[in-house]
Formats: C-alpha cells, structure tokens, sequence
C-alpha cells in the first residue's frame, strides 16, 4: 500500500506514526507478532492518504497552458 501511493518508508513512518526500522521490518516480514490493530492503523492511516492527497492524472490527460 504505500509503494502504491508512492511514498517511501520515511514519509510512510511519519504518516503512520512508526519508526521507520520497524515499518521496514513489517514489509520484510522480519517484525515477529505484528498486531492486527497495527495492520488496520496503518492500512486506515495509508487510505487516508491517499483519499486525501491530489487525484492522479490520467496520463493521456493534457496540461493546461501556462
């Protein structure tokens, strides 16, 4: 999910509120005993993110003259 919104682990711990250690640790799957509250915080902190931040533009989609 945050590749998806294409953050890097940094921006991502600071949105969730985690280190970023840690948050490496839970993508690698090397974090023992990662809590179900700590999938959903961080699942529901990431959504909304990206609910939040500028749409993406489709890429055929034309600039408007500057």
């Amino acid at each position: 999910m945050r590749e998806l919104a294409g953050l890097t682990l940094t921006e991502a711990a600071s949105i969730i509120g985690r280190s970023v250690s840690y948050l490496s640790q839970v993508e690698t799957g090397k974090a023992l005993n990662v809590s179900e509250k700590y999938v959903a915080n961080t699942i529901g902190a990431l959504s909304a993110h990206i609910a939040n931040s500028a749409p993406l533009k489709a890429n055929n989609e034309k600039k408007p003259a500057a």
